[in-house]
């Protein structure tokens, strides 16, 4: 994870963080949402912000308030940029679709369209930009990372839509299955165990989604190519770019196999 922190903060938080608000980003540019944040003008930061191809950027340190969700109340509490975390996802999000491309305020995106179901009055006419499965297996490591640490349960991991209803639309219905995956598999306080175990249950994993490896232990070529067949078979309506898979994320791997298992 790289750090590229701006100076769009308050400080300090009074108290530990006990909601994690996921928004995103309404453009497919990394580089934009940086400069965004970095811009004293804006007034507007995040703590994390998860590319398209998984990379997490850290923009304000948790111990410190970041400007992301604006007016907004959850739970009997108002004001919850100083009781969360935020965390951005690189996602162009809703457009109508023109000619089989999504587009909105003459921008296309880079991704196909998807048609979730939306039961908002205002937006099922819309059409919605994926989420890629990189970023994703990305926000699930970070979001069980901040839990853990902060003993956050799941009924406070929301979205902008929930905090601010009448105000945002994000993330949006293109990620509410990956978010109920989410939940079927996190535990509060789960612990990791040595590589060499993870790879041994992500292969049993594959195994008990039709599979037929060797719980061997060994991030090999065979694993890696298990692994792949069943993201293609899982993943949809996600996105599936070119990923690269080494022992490096086995840990990442392992946590959406698990998901995906429920």
């Amino acid at each position: 994870m790289r750090k590229i922190l701006t100076k769009n903060y308050t400080v300090p938080r009074k108290e530990n963080p006990s909601i994690i608000v996921i928004h995103y980003t309404a453009n497919e540019s990394l580089d934009s949402v940086i400069n965004t944040f970095q811009n004293p003008n804006s007034k507007a930061s995040a703590h994390y912000c998860v590319d398209i191809n998984g990379d997490t950027i850290q923009l304000v340190d948790e111990q410190n308030i970041a400007w992301h969700a604006g007016q907004s109340s959850w739970n009997g509490r108002t004001g919850i940029n100083q009781y969360s975390i935020g965390i951005e996802l690189v996602n162009f999000g809703w457009g109508i679709v023109e000619n089989g491309n999504l587009t909105r305020d003459n921008i296309v995106s880079m991704f196909v369209p998807i048609s979730p179901i939306d039961g908002r009055e205002s937006t099922k006419h819309f059409s919605w930009s994926p989420y890629c499965l990189p970023q994703t297996v990305s926000l699930f490591c970070l979001v069980q990372d901040i839990m853990v640490r902060n003993n956050i349960g799941l009924e406070n991991v929301v979205g902008h839509e929930h905090v601010s209803p009448a105000l945002k639309l994000d993330p949006g219905p293109a990620f509410r299955d990956i978010w109920l995956g989410f939940q079927q598999h996190v535990t509060i306080g789960s612990k990791w165990g040595n590589e060499h175990s993870i790879v041994a249950s992500t292969q049993s994993h594959c195994n008990r989604l039709g599979s037929k490896l060797t719980v061997d232990e060994i991030w090999g070529s065979k694993t890696q190519q298990a692994i792949v067949d069943i993201f293609r078979k899982f993943s949809i309506p996600y996105c599936l770019p070119s990923i690269k898979l080494d022992a490096s994320n086995c840990k990442q791997v392992n946590t959406l196999m698990k998901a995906i298992l429920g």
